[in-house]
């Protein structure tokens, strides 16, 4: 049986991110541009140049943005503390080993625009 890394990556966001979230006191919103994120999570990791060394890891960061403006709302764009957020959940990724390994495979795939958000 194989471990599809979109779905273990995001699952253990999830996780992650409800802990995080209740801790901060925010609820679940769901955004009403959630049809669009997946078309814009492509348009920007289409963007980042094929020779960008943190390529990989600009992929997984608009993918780890589009999933918490899912989970919680476009609303958390525009708290100044969305990217720190962020960045922090991405080093604990990259941290902790079968994260990191599963974090990088969803990378390359959605460089091969084979995931959706």
């Amino acid at each position: 049986m194989t471990i599809d890394p979109a779905r273990f990556v995001a699952a253990a966001l999830q996780a992650r991110v409800a802990a995080q979230g209740a801790q901060k006191g925010l609820s679940r919103k769901p955004t009403p541009s959630a049809g669009g994120l997946a078309g814009t999570v492509t348009q920007r990791v289409q963007a980042i140049p094929a020779d960008d060394p943190q390529r990989r890891r600009k992929a997984l960061r608009v993918f780890l943005e589009a999933l918490f403006l899912r989970e919680f709302g476009g609303g958390l764009v525009q708290d100044p503390a969305f990217a720190d957020l962020v960045q922090a959940v991405q080093e604990q990724m990259e941290a902790d080993e079968a994260l990191r390994r599963a974090s990088q495979s969803l990378s390359d795939l959605l460089l091969a625009g084979k995931v959706a958000v």
